[in-house]
């Protein structure tokens, strides 16, 4: 943290704003068994008993990371460096001005991660005889085996912020920037070779799979004839899960007067960003692409089960299978909103609007940096009340 009455001057090669991670770790192992014997009584069995040997286990291991990012509290922030200057989530709260002016600059969004794994198994062997009348006994041994694992992981993002009375930022080369800006009057970024506005992303993620099988086998013997009448059966179950999903966190650009991108002779991308102000937003470059903030779920089950058995001569069986594959993609779409748009591209074409609402009350773009030529020139003025149901046409 860089707290400061006054300003704040960082001049060098290479300045580097990184968020630090504390983390936390804890691992569970539990084991346990036994053995059980019962006799008695039974209305389905008769007389008789049975043993159980039976034991389990399970695992569990759990990491956490958290960010802990660059905070910079000022009246002035001033940032100066040859070479590059990169943000990983870095806070600035200045009463005056953030100036930036660097040979290439790099935001992103520090994130929070979670991992978290788990094992479990286990067995059981039961032994039984059981009679009815005395005449005939019933002999059965069953074995069942079950494990299961599950795997999950889980990141957030903790976006960099940018409060002050203007924010100015000035690449030589080109700027990728991921925070919200926010702006008393007014945001200029001028990049060299492009301006890049990307969507950061909430991600999730769960595997498993689980396995039961089970097998049973025994005999019907007559006590008199010794003549023993065998049955078996058994089952397997396999389930496996496999879940994604990402969650956009775009970028908030807001000022109260005046938003100015200009990527001179690169390309202006606003994936999931919002451009809003009060006066005007002026967006210039050879290709200007505006893009809504793009999530997706991804959810694949697959179930597996095999039953058999054999009694009386007669085999018995069969498989059951069914599963899910599922993949859905939200697009949000994203806004330019301001009393004046004005977006200059190096063509006619050079303006790529993907779910996005352009709002205001003068809408323009143009063409061959030629702004002064009517004949390079398309305007747009939307219709009341809204223009987010309508698309830009040129």
């Amino acid at each position: 943290m860089i707290n400061a009455t006054g300003n704040v001057v960082e001049s060098a090669k290479n300045v580097t704003h990184a968020a630090a991670h504390s983390g936390a770790k804890s691992d569970v192992k539990q084991n346990g068994g036994g053995l059980v014997v019962s006799a008695g009584i039974s209305t389905n069995k008769g007389i008789g008993g049975e043993i159980t040997a039976q034991g389990q286990g399970n695992s569990s291991t759990h990491n956490e990371s958290t960010a802990t990012v660059t905070t910079i509290n000022a009246g002035n922030a001033i940032v100066l460096a040859n070479d590059k200057v990169s943000d990983e989530g870095t806070k600035y709260d200045v009463t005056g001005a953030i100036n930036i002016d660097v040979g290439s600059y790099h935001n992103t969004a520090a994130h929070n991660t979670s991992n978290s794994s788990s094992k479990q198994g286990g067995a059981s062997l039961t032994v039984g005889a059981y009679t009815k009348d005395g005449s005939n006994v019933d002999v059965n041994a069953n074995l069942n085996v079950n494990y299961a694992d599950e795997n999950k992981k889980e990141s957030t993002a903790v976006k960099g912020d940018m409060n002050a009375a203007n924010v100015v930022i000035n690449a030589k080369d080109s700027a990728e920037i991921a925070s919200n800006i926010t702006a008393n009057n007014n945001v200029n970024i001028t990049a060299g070779n492009g301006v890049t506005f990307t969507e950061s992303a909430n991600t999730a993620s769960n595997q498993g799979t689980a396995v039961n099988v089970g097998i049973g086998a025994g005999a019907t013997i007559n006590v008199e004839t010794g003549v023993a009448v065998p049955h078996v059966n058994g089952s397997v179950g396999v389930n496996k899960t496999d879940n994604a999903s990402s969650t956009a966190a775009g970028a908030n650009v807001a000022a109260g007067n005046d938003i100015k991108i200009n990527a001179n002779n690169g390309d202006v991308n606003l994936h999931g960003t919002n451009l809003v102000s009060n006066n005007s937003v002026e967006v210039e470059g050879n290709k200007v692409n505006t893009s809504g903030a793009i999530s997706s779920v991804n959810e694949k089950n697959l179930t597996v089960n095999v039953n058999g058995s054999y009694a009386s001569g007669k085999p018995n069986g069969g498989i059951n299978a069914k599963g899910k594959n599922d993949a859905n993609v939200t697009n949000t779409a994203n806004v330019i909103q301001s009393d004046n748009v004005v977006i200059t591209t190096g063509s006619p074409t050079g303006l790529s609007v993907n779910n996005t609402a352009i709002n205001g009350n003068n809408v323009v773009h143009y063409y061959d940096n030629t702004k002064a030529s009517a004949a390079n020139r398309y305007t747009y003025r939307p219709r009341q009340p809204s223009y987010a149901k309508r698309r830009l046409r040129y």
